[in-house]
């Protein structure tokens, strides 16, 4: 018997070089594996921590604060420029560029024409 697995839901996410404060960030095509495969498992502690405790639980709140954190830390081309940039910013237009971002770390280099 095989087991079915559930697909993840998509999210529809703005392109990410569309997106305020994009060029913050290091282009997500030029990520390492590594740097890729990080992203991919804070993103999975928060998922974990979401469907433990609830979206809006605590936990996950913190599952995203660290997130955050962990973007500014090793992701903003500029750590200051990208805090004065995020400080008057609300929560869902940073998760949607971080989302944005790691969406985009999986694609190529977009054309020119799309940038």
């Amino acid at each position: 018997m095989t087991k079915k697995v559930a697909a993840e839901p998509v999210v529809d996410l703005p392109e990410f070089t569309e997106l305020d404060g994009h060029d913050l960030l290091i282009a997500p095509w030029e990520l390492k594996t590594g740097q890729r495969t990080r992203l991919a498992g804070r993103l999975n502690v928060i998922r974990q921590l979401s469907e433990k405790h609830g979206e809006d639980s605590l936990e996950a709140m913190d599952g995203i604060a660290d997130l955050l954190d962990f973007v500014s830390e090793h992701y903003a081309t500029d750590p200051g420029a990208w805090e004065d940039w995020a400080r008057d910013k609300q929560l869902d237009a940073l998760v949607t560029l971080v989302g944005a971002y790691m969406q985009a770390s999986g694609k190529s280099q977009p054309s020119s024409n799309q940038r």
